[in-house]
Order: C-alpha cells, then sequence, then structure tokens
C-alpha cells in the first residue's frame, strides 16, 4: 500500500541570485515529490511566487530581500514533501535609484538616470517606465546609470520611475514629470523652396531657461536655424525636390515637437 519514490533532485537554477521581482527557472527531476503541485517555493528562507510547475521544471518570481543573503531553495508540495538545494540562491542587496538629469521634460527628452546595482543581477535594462510612460527608447545602460528618451505624454504629469532588468527584476524610485507637451502654431510660409526663410511658432518649444533650439527639419530635409527660443523659430530651408512632410523641432534637451504635414517643398523655378 506504500511505495517511496526517488528523491527530487534540482540540477540547475537559472539565474542563481537576483532581487525582487528576478523571474528564477529550476531544473530537476521528481520536483512534485510525487504531489499534484506545489504549495510553497521559498529562496533564502523567502517565499516566492510560483508561476508554474512541473516534476521537471518549476518556474517562480522572487520577492526580494532588503540585504544580501545566500540561502536554501526548498521546494514545498502540496503533501508536505520537499526538495531542497543547499546554499542555492542569492539575494543581492537592493538596487536604488538617486538621481535623474533632468528630473522633467517632454516627448524626446534624453533623461539621464543614476543608481547603484541597476542591472539587479542580469546583463542588461529590458525596460523604463516614467510616471507610467514606457520611454521611447533605452539609448544605454550600465550597473550605475541608464539613460533613455521620453516618450509623449499630453499634459503634466509626475510619478515614479521604474526600471526593469532582463532578469524581471525591477526597482521604482526617483520622481519625474512630464510637462505640458510643446506645440507648434504657425509655419509661415507652410510652402517654398531653398533658401526660403521660415518662421515657426509655439508654445513651450524650450522649457530650459538655458536651453536653445538645435535641429528643425521641413519634410525630412534638414534646415538652418537662424534664431530659436520657448515660442519663435526663425530657419532657412535646404535642398529637395517637391514633397510634403512634417515640421520638426529638436530641443537641446532633446525635447522635440513635431506638426504633421507642416511644410510642403515646391518645384524649383526656372527661366525659359
Amino acid at each position: 500500500g506504500w511505495e517511496y519514490l526517488a528523491r527530487g533532485s534540482i540540477h540547475d537554477v537559472r539565474p542563481g541570485q537576483g532581487t525582487f521581482g528576478t523571474s528564477v527557472l529550476i531544473r530537476g527531476v521528481n520536483l512534485l515529490s510525487g504531489a499534484s503541485a506545489l504549495h510553497q517555493v521559498t529562496l533564502a528562507g523567502i517565499a516566492a511566487t510560483i508561476v508554474s510547475a512541473s516534476s521537471t521544471e518549476v518556474r517562480v518570481t522572487s520577492n526580494g530581500h532588503t540585504a544580501s543573503v545566500i540561502g536554501d531553495i526548498v521546494l514545498e508540495a502540496n503533501t508536505n514533501a520537499t526538495v531542497v538545494r543547499n546554499d542555492g540562491w542569492e539575494y543581492l542587496v537592493p538596487p536604488t535609484i538617486t538621481s535623474l538629469s533632468p528630473s522633467s521634460g517632454q516627448f524626446g527628452t534624453l533623461v539621464n538616470i543614476t543608481g547603484t546595482r541597476l542591472l539587479m543581477g542580469g546583463t542588461s535594462i529590458f525596460a523604463v517606465r516614467l510616471a507610467g510612460q514606457p520611454v521611447t527608447s533605452i539609448v544605454d545602460f550600465s550597473d550605475s546609470h541608464v539613460t533613455v528618451i521620453a516618450a509623449t505624454n499630453g499634459s503634466s504629469t509626475a510619478g515614479l520611475v521604474r526600471i526593469e532588468s532582463d532578469t524581471g527584476a525591477f526597482t521604482t524610485g526617483g520622481s519625474w514629470e512630464y510637462l505640458d507637451s510643446s506645440i507648434v502654431s504657425t509655419v509661415v510660409p507652410s510652402s517654398g523652396q531653398q533658401g526660403t526663410r521660415i518662421t515657426i511658432t509655439g508654445e513651450r518649444l524650450v522649457r530650459d531657461a538655458n536651453g536653445t533650439i538645435t535641429a528643425v527639419s521641413l519634410a525630412g530635409v534638414p534646415a538652418i536655424v537662424v534664431f530659436g527660443n520657448s515660442t519663435h523659430v526663425v530657419v532657412t530651408a535646404g535642398s529637395s525636390t517637391n514633397t510634403t512632410g512634417d515640421v520638426i523641432v529638436v530641443a537641446s534637451s532633446g525635447a522635440t515637437t513635431v506638426e504633421s504635414d507642416g511644410f510642403e517643398y515646391i518645384a524649383l523655378g526656372s527661366i525659359e
């Protein structure tokens, strides 16, 4: 009436270290100890969240620790049978976000985030959110800094910064504020040729007191910036064939303002 099963064994743990939110894959044999399910998994004494479990693979999400700790991995079945790997898991010191520069901006703003242990045991940064919004792109990263480009947000919004490693581990901190979006109000004239002097008016084109307009393109063609401030930009059109496209104004912070189909290059005149 009773059968002793072969004892379960953990063969591999990937990764073997992490922080809060790390996705951990545990491989082995008889991991359920003959039961139908796992009741609990602990990593260095801290209960993890069970994502999936079979007799050969168990995936969990770590729930973090306030300090660096090495301890056992314990798989407890719903029959109370256990499979243990001694000193199989290490909780790393939690990451910290120490500063943002700048701490506010608009679409296109280049944001430098500094901190400690930002990779959280991983090899890359998977995702970053500023005040709840996913960034447009991650430009650069290391264990001590992450550089991103802010996405668009229609109105002023403040919130935390969230950094997620490729292991699933994440941290939140700092404070980021999306400023009211910049707008282009008028483009005069809205059509022209190479050498045409164009005046662009708008609001909040530059938000930094020391900021400048660094680039303007008309229908995909770089223009020569003659003058620029937060409400007024003067440019000279470059050379292009007959085409219509966006007016794009870029500030020194990286903040970008777009007026869709705002300028038309017209065919060059000729004397016959």
